[in-house]
């Protein structure tokens, strides 16, 4: 079993380094090709030979087939429990009963946070629709090769529970396949200057924050906490309102009209406010130092 472990863990290095494409597609492809070659017979024979591998695989379909058969209701009820989670949280301080943040000598930091659990919960949605959904069309394709047929030159999958849910997954990969293969082709990775950031009111909770203002402008110094990453917390300053040349008309007596221009202090609007990262830490205490410090000069200027 180790040796299956760690041939497996090779050969995915491999083939995602080379290809850019994750193994599971690479295996969806592969598929594609076995059922349009008309191959399902062959291939199950020869990896059904072992007695072993064959009971393995029966055991995995066995128990993917209890989340399939019942894929509907386990979308549904995955929505409804996001929905609620996020209304809650936006709407409500139900979410601040939760307990306190717990912060360990060696500076990590353990939260309790909703909105990472919406955001687990959504990602459990696309892992049955993608990753795991593949590997169960897989089973099934190795199991029972019969199952498979082409239609008008498509694929369709037969005389299964969910059949109609099924085959609408199977051609949603292929989206998820043209979009990992254009990424593939297109997306490069480097390392850039995150030194703004732009603020999300799911992803980003403000713990703290005051204002610097004057006749021009105001800028907003803040601590956030990353709630995709509740180890990092950041402190921020961005401008929330600044002058902007205006134009208005004025009457005389109701009958001339002369335009007049002039400044006024508007406030931004969110989507557009950029705030830069003065620093960066996994220690809120750290952040909460160079804040008061921050505090205390830009208040007292």
């Amino acid at each position: 079993m180790e040796n299956i472990i760690s041939s497996w863990s090779k050969l995915k290095k491999i083939t995602e380094e080379y290809t850019k494409l994750p193994i599971i597609y690479i295996l969806f492809v592969f598929l594609n090709l076995l059922v349009y070659l008309d191959k399902g017979t062959e291939i199950s024979r020869f990896l059904t030979t072992n007695l072993v591998l064959k009971k393995l695989i029966g055991l995995l379909l066995e128990i993917l087939s209890i989340v399939y058969d019942n894929i509907l209701v386990i979308y549904t009820v995955l929505f409804i429990v996001i929905l609620v989670i996020l209304l809650l949280f936006e709407k409500t301080p139900i979410f601040n009963s939760l307990p306190e943040d717990i912060e360990y000598i060696s500076g990590y930091i353990e939260s309790w946070n909703p909105v990472s659990a919406a955001k687990r919960l959504f990602s459990l949605i696309v892992n049955l629709s993608t990753n795991l959904f593949v590997v169960y069309i897989f089973t099934i394709f190795i199991i029972k090769p019969d199952k498979f047929f082409i239609e008008n030159n498509f694929v369709v999958i037969k005389e299964i529970t969910e059949e109609t849910v099924i085959n609408f997954l199977w051609y949603l990969n292929y989206i998820f396949l043209i979009y990992m293969v254009l990424r593939s082709l297109f997306v490069i990775k480097y390392k850039g200057d995150n030194s703004y950031l732009k603020l999300d009111s799911f992803r980003y909770n403000e713990i703290s924050s005051f204002n610097v203002s004057n006749e021009w402008e105001t800028n907003c110094i803040m601590i956030v906490k990353d709630t995709y990453n509740f180890k990092q917390y950041y402190l921020l300053e961005g401008q929330t309102h600044r002058q902007v040349w205006k134009e208005r008309s004025i009457s005389h007596f109701g009958v001339s009209k002369e335009q007049e221009f002039y400044w006024q202090k508007e406030a931004i609007p969110i989507s557009k406010r950029s705030y830069k990262i003065l620093d960066k830490s996994e220690n809120l205490s750290d952040i909460v130092y160079y804040y008061k410090e921050l505090k205390k000069r830009r208040t007292h200027d």
